[in-house]
């Protein structure tokens, strides 16, 4: 059966960004890596050694996302997941203040990337400000 979804008949989906950081060392070796496992033939065998859902859209034209075996449950909810990609929306909970806490993950994210701070400093002042906007 398909996941459980609120109100807005949305699923939730957790998301991974691959991102290169303009500080980074390696930054040719750094996107070769996120090509590489990012195209469509290494983003099915990823999914076949894993429980994850490709990234790439070609990647869920393949028959391992769209086809499924009635006696084989676990084909069925593979097949299931990957059509209940077309309906998703990204869920976070918050208690309190969030547009404060948004802008605050968006502003560090973006420091990070620009070599603004020390990312160790930034996310450590980071999780104290969203505690402290939590709390308020």
């Amino acid at each position: 059966s398909k996941q459980l979804t609120g109100d807005n008949d949305k699923y939730d989906v957790s998301v991974m960004n691959l991102i290169i950081p303009q500080r980074a060392k390696n930054k040719e070796a750094a996107l070769k890596f996120a090509l590489f496992l990012t195209n469509k033939n290494n983003q099915v065998e990823l999914a076949k050694l894993t429980t994850i859902l490709p990234v790439n859209n070609e990647s869920l034209k393949d028959p391992y996302f769209n086809q499924y075996n009635n006696n084989d449950t676990i084909s069925k909810a593979r097949y299931l997941s990957a059509q209940q990609l077309n309906n998703l929306q990204k869920q976070v909970k918050f208690k309190n203040n969030r547009k404060e806490i948004i802008t605050l993950l968006n502003t560090a994210v973006q420091q990070i990337i620009l070599s603004k701070t020390d990312t160790k400093t930034l996310l450590e002042n980071t999780a104290k400000n969203w505690k402290r906007l939590e709390d308020q």
